[in-house]
C-alpha cells in the first residue's frame, strides 16, 4: 500500500518509496510537485490551453491569444472577470464542465466518446442517467486496419510517467494507458525538467534492461531515457542495459548548469549501454504528448514482438512515424529501409495506399516521374492503391551525384503524401495538433526514421 492508496502496488520497495514522496510533494506544492515553477503546468490545467496555443502561434500575442478564445462565449468551468473603464469589476461564469475528477456530472442527456488509437475507429455513445444513477460505459471500438498482420507494429518512444502537474501515475495507470491506446511498445522515460530532480529515476534503477511487469507477448513496456539539453536538443533512448551516468547539461537550476559535455558524449554513453538513441524535438518548445499521439511504428517481419527487435528495426530503417493515417509505401516490391541498388535507365515501380481517419486524397509525386512529360503525379481518393512507373534519370534531382547509387526506400522527398483533413480537431480521432504553429494542411512523407550517427551532419541540431 502507498499513501493512503488502496491498491497494492505490488512494486520494489524503492519504487514505492518513490511514488511516496512524489504524492507528498504534490500535497505541499501542488500542481508544481517538482517544484521546477515551470508557469506552463499552471496553464495546463486550462481546458482551453489548445485553442489559446493555437491563437498565440497566429499572433504571438499571449494576452490576446486568451481574450479571442474567451471575449465572447465564456467556456465551460471558466470565470472570466472583467474589469471597466471605472475600476468596476464584472464576474461571467461559464457553464458547468460536464466532467470535473471527484464530481458529479448534470443528470441530463450525455455523449461519451471513446478512442484507441489510430487503428480504431472513434466510437460515441449517448447516455442519460437519472439523477443519483451510477452508469457504466462499455464501447468496443472496431478496428480500421491492422499493420500488425504485416508485420508492423506501433509503439510511443517517449512517454513520461510522472513529470509534475495535477496527478501521481503510478506503474498500473502507466499499464492502463499503453493498453488502452493499443500500445504494442511503450518506452517510459526518466527525465529531469529544470532541476536535479529525475522524475522516474527509481524505475530506471531497478528496472533498466528487463521487460516491465506487465509486458505481455503482444504489449512490451521498458524504462528508457529522455537525455535533456534545451540549446543542443532532447535525446530519448530505448532499451539501455543500465542507467546512464548523466541526464542532462545546461540547466542553470541543476547541479549541471552548463552545456557540456555536448550531446555526442551522452548518445555515444547510451549507444554503449546497447539502447537506440533519437531526437525527441530541439528548441522548437513543444512539450510531450499524451501516450500513443506520436508512433512510430516498425516492422519487425517474422521476428516476435521485442525490445531487441525493435531496436533492429529502427537502426535498419524499417519505420514509420504517423499519429494517423496509415501509409503503406512499396518500390519495386520493396518497403522502408531496404536498398535499391540500380543502375541509370533502371525501373521503379511504386504502390502507396493509405488507410484510417483523417486523410482526403493520396498522391505520388517526384523529380523524373514520367507521365505525359514533365514532373507530376498521380491522386486517388483515400482508401484506393495508388501506382505509378519511373525511371532513373541522373538529369534530375539528387540523382546527380552518381550514374550508380544505391538509397534506401521512402528517402525521396515528397515521394507519398496524404493531404490531412481540414478540421482543427479531426473528428474520427478527435485529435488535434498539439505543436503551435502546425499547419491544418499536412504533407506527411513516409521513410525510414533513422538512428543517430556520431559525426553525421545531418544529425545536427537545428
Amino acid at each position: 500500500m502507498c499513501c493512503e492508496g488502496t491498491e497494492a502496488l505490488g512494486l520494489p520497495a524503492e519504487v514505492i518509496e518513490a511514488l511516496s514522496r512524489y504524492r507528498r510533494l504534490l500535497d505541499q506544492r501542488e500542481w508544481d510537485w517538482g517544484d521546477d515553477q515551470v508557469e506552463y503546468f499552471r496553464w495546463e490545467r486550462f481546458s482551453q490551453l489548445g485553442p489559446v496555443l493555437e491563437a498565440f502561434a497566429a499572433t504571438g500575442d499571449w494576452p490576446s491569444a486568451v481574450r479571442s478564445v474567451i471575449d465572447h462565449d465564456v467556456p465551460a468551468g471558466v470565470v472570466v472577470v472583467r474589469v471597466d473603464a471605472g475600476g468596476g469589476l464584472r464576474a461571467e461564469v461559464g457553464p458547468a464542465r460536464t466532467t470535473i475528477p471527484g464530481r458529479t456530472v448534470p443528470a441530463e442527456s450525455l455523449r461519451v466518446a471513446c478512442a484507441r488509437g489510430i487503428e480504431f475507429e472513434r466510437a460515441e455513445l449517448d447516455v442519460r442517467p437519472a439523477a443519483g444513477e451510477t452508469r457504466t460505459v462499455e464501447c468496443d471500438p472496431r478496428r480500421l486496419f491492422d499493420p500488425a498482420a504485416d508485420g508492423w507494429y506501433g509503439g510511443d518512444l517517449h512517454v513520461h510517467m510522472n513529470y509534475s502537474g495535477d496527478l501521481i501515475c503510478t506503474p498500473g495507470d502507466a499499464a492502463r494507458m499503453q493498453l488502452g491506446e493499443g500500445l504494442h511498445l511503450a518506452n517510459l522515460v526518466a527525465a529531469n525538467c529544470l532541476t536535479s530532480l529525475v522524475y522516474d529515476r527509481d524505475m530506471l534503477e531497478r528496472f533498466a534492461g528487463a521487460d516491465l511487469p506487465w509486458s505481455t507477448d503482444d504489449m512490451v513496456a521498458r524504462m528508457g531515457v529522455e537525455y535533456r539539453n534545451d540549446l543542443f536538443g532532447h535525446v530519448h533512448a530505448l532499451g539501455p542495459s543500465e542507467p546512464p551516468a548523466r541526464y542532462y547539461t545546461g540547466h542553470e537550476r541543476s547541479d549541471h548548469p552548463r552545456d557540456w559535455p555536448p550531446n555526442k558524449v551522452a548518445c555515444e554513453e547510451l549507444r554503449g549501454l546497447g539502447a537506440t538513441v533519437g531526437y525527441c524535438f530541439s528548441h522548437l518548445g513543444t512539450a510531450s504528448n499524451p501516450p500513443g499521439w506520436g508512433r512510430v511504428y516498425a516492422r519487425l517481419g517474422d521476428q516476435a514482438l521485442s525490445v531487441p527487435a525493435f531496436k533492429d528495426a529502427i537502426r535498419a530503417g524499417r519505420t514509420v512515424v504517423t499519429n494517423g493515417p496509415w501509409l503503406v509505401l512499396e518500390v519495386n516490391g520493396q518497403g522502408p529501409g531496404a536498398v535499391l541498388d540500380l543502375a541509370v535507365g533502371g525501373r521503379l515501380d511504386l504502390r502507396a495506399c493509405v488507410r484510417g481517419p483523417g486523410a482526403e486524397r493520396l498522391t505520388l509525386v517526384g523529380p523524373g516521374w514520367r507521365h505525359g512529360g514533365g514532373r507530376c503525379g498521380i491522386r486517388a481518393a483515400a482508401g484506393d492503391d495508388v501506382a505509378g512507373r519511373t525511371d532513373l534519370d541522373p538529369g534530375r534531382g539528387p540523382r546527380r551525384r552518381s550514374p550508380r547509387h544505391a538509397r534506401p526506400v521512402g528517402a525521396g522527398p515528397h515521394l507519398a503524401g496524404v493531404r490531412r483533413c481540414r478540421r482543427p480537431a479531426c473528428r474520427p480521432c478527435g485529435r488535434r495538433p498539439m505543436v503551435p504553429g502546425a499547419p491544418r494542411h499536412a504533407r506527411a512523407v513516409r521513410g525510414p526514421a533513422r538512428p543517430l550517427r556520431s559525426g553525421d551532419p545531418r544529425r545536427r541540431p537545428r
